[in-house]
């Protein structure tokens, strides 16, 4: 079979977005494998390393149960939704997934989505309001971003960068109150330079965690359109979800709603940026918009 000439800028943006999450990570590891070091030396490295291993093996395990329980998620019937079963089932095979997600449903009228779970024990859940009021190609997008995330790792990769950001923030703020403790003590007093870093290393890594977060986003939403075999269905529903988030921010804050938050302070990019770049990989479907 002759691959789909429209997937490869797909593909390559694809690629490009996962080196790019490579090197976040790296940029993560070295801030806490540097404050491990400035605290306890060679030993504190490996200290960490076996920290943030262990948190990745037991994390990602409790995560399901504790998201789905937070948002009160309740499974989804098969008789009641057969056409979005059918889809996730057509979408995780395209992905290669081991099983099809389970599906649950979450009961708020407002349009949102979101996937947890393992490899082997995936999960997506949909809210009522999406489920009810999006379009199918509009629901197919959104199915296909939510397996998207599943396929490529996704959740495995966020448990990772938490771990090491909470790590850090925990190693400097224990070597803060150690500097301080030294200092009202007279004794040794820390090095200025180890103190800053101990200030700066936690909110550097913040930032490269929140652009990981943009990153596999965006990746989700090149996968997808090749999942679902279009764009306009996926950019559609960004947009819909943006107008009704827009409105309960309104109703929830207004009038003290303050502007919005700079992009590199965001977990996900800005809608628009999202859509263009949609747009970008299949400017064909969008040429009458």
């Amino acid at each position: 079979m002759i691959p789909d000439p429209r997937g490869v800028p797909s593909l390559l943006k694809r690629t490009s977005y996962r080196l790019e999450a490579i090197g976040l990570l790296i940029g993560m590891a070295a801030i806490a494998a540097l404050c491990a070091h400035l605290l306890w030396g060679p030993d504190g490295i490996w200290l960490s390393l076996l920290a943030i291993a262990a948190g990745a093996f037991f994390v990602p395990r409790l995560a399901p149960s504790m998201a789905l329980q937070m948002f009160g998620a309740i499974p989804m019937a098969p008789d009641i939704w057969p056409e979005v079963f059918a889809l996730a089932r057509s979408l995780s095979a395209r992905a290669g997934l081991a099983a099809p997600p389970a599906l649950y449903r979450l009961p708020t009228s407002v349009a949102m989505a979101f996937s947890t779970g393992t490899s082997d024990e995936p999960v997506i859940a949909v809210s009522t309001g999406a489920l009810e009021r999006l379009t199918p190609a509009e629901l197919a997008g959104l199915l296909a971003h939510e397996v998207a995330h599943l396929a490529t790792g996704d959740l495995a990769l966020r448990t990772l960068s938490e771990l090491m950001a909470r790590f850090t923030r925990i190693l400097c703020t224990f070597g803060l109150l150690t500097a301080i403790w030294l200092a009202l003590g007279d004794q040794n007093r820390v090095p200025l330079v180890v103190i800053l870093v101990l200030v700066v290393a936690p909110s550097t890594i913040a930032l490269l965690q929140l652009a990981l977060s943009r990153n596999r986003e965006y990746e989700a939403d090149s996968y997808a359109i090749e999942l679902a075999g279009e764009a306009r269905g996926l950019a559609s529903a960004l947009a819909q979800l943006e107008i009704e988030q827009h409105s309960l921010l309104r109703r929830l804050f207004w009038p003290h709603a303050r502007s919005e938050a700079p992009v590199w302070l965001r977990t996900h990019p800005r809608t628009e940026d999202r859509i263009a770049r949609l747009r970008a990989l299949r400017p064909e479907e969008f040429g009458r918009l």
